[in-house]
């Protein structure tokens, strides 16, 4: 006779094929930790800030860190530029037919640790009034603990949601596993800022490190780690994978 059999250990199976086909991601920020907004109204090349000082919810500022918000109205038409933080969402609002500049930035992060992590993504939504003309530009900039840093940008030019990978490739010269500040906003690879087309809104609603998941395997692979898992399990409850001795 044999031994009742333990249930198979699908969990192992699924844990692995999880984390080969699905890859994983940590935030930089959710924005679920609201923010005072920053108002400007004055084309005077100034930027208008809120800053709130670390540890912040959903976040990777630690403590002594802080997280800032800034806006800055690039035109003289009547109006002004607002930005605030809601749970949940980043907004940028221009009020009338102004151009702006916007940027968040993460400073005093301490050394982060984004090194197993191979690209950033950000998430969000554009009116169509953003998108109008050449589009909205919107670059990201990673800088080390030593200071080294490089910026990577790209353009928005259809109104409606977007979700857009950049590759840590794009970083090069950066310590991936120091990283001490990031900014986000409307500026380009050389940090330039450029324009929000007039009257243009932005939504962000997740900004985070991601692993760029692997290729869906085929049936041959999944087989072998069915296989492997299996071996797994016998090696981990032998008992149920052997025959029992009859009379002990």
């Amino acid at each position: 006779m044999f031994t009742k059999a333990a249930s198979f250990p699908t969990g192992i199976l699924i844990v692995i094929l999880a984390v080969v086909c699905l890859g994983y991601a940590a935030p930089i920020d959710d924005f679920s930790t609201p923010q005072g907004p920053a108002i400007d109204s004055t084309n005077d090349g100034v930027f208008t800030s809120s800053t709130l000082n670390g540890p912040s919810a959903g976040t990777v500022v630690p403590p002594g860190g802080s997280r800032v918000l800034g806006v800055s109205k690039t035109n003289n038409a009547s109006g002004s530029v607002e930005a605030e933080i809601f749970p949940g969402a980043a907004l940028h609002d221009a009020l009338g037919a102004v151009t702006s500049a916007l940027f968040i930035e993460y400073d005093n992060l301490g050394g982060v640790d984004l090194s197993a992590f191979d690209k950033l993504t950000l998430t969000g939504s554009i009116d169509s009034s953003a998108a109008s003309g050449s589009g909205t530009t919107l670059g990201i900039l990673v800088e080390d603990t030593s200071l080294n840093s490089a910026s990577s940008d790209f353009v928005l030019n259809a109104p409606g949601p977007f979700q857009q990978d950049v590759p840590f490739g794009d970083f090069g010269g950066v310590d991936l596993s120091q990283i001490g500040r990031l900014r986000l906003g409307s500026f380009n690879d050389s940090g330039m800022f450029v324009d929000i087309p007039p009257g243009g809104d932005i939504t962000l609603q997740q900004f985070e490190a991601n692993v760029e998941p692997a290729a869906i395997p085929e049936p041959a692979s999944i087989a072998m780690w069915i296989i492997v898992a299996a071996l797994a399990a016998c090696a981990a409850w032998r008992g149920p994978c052997r025959k029992a001795s009859v009379g002990g």
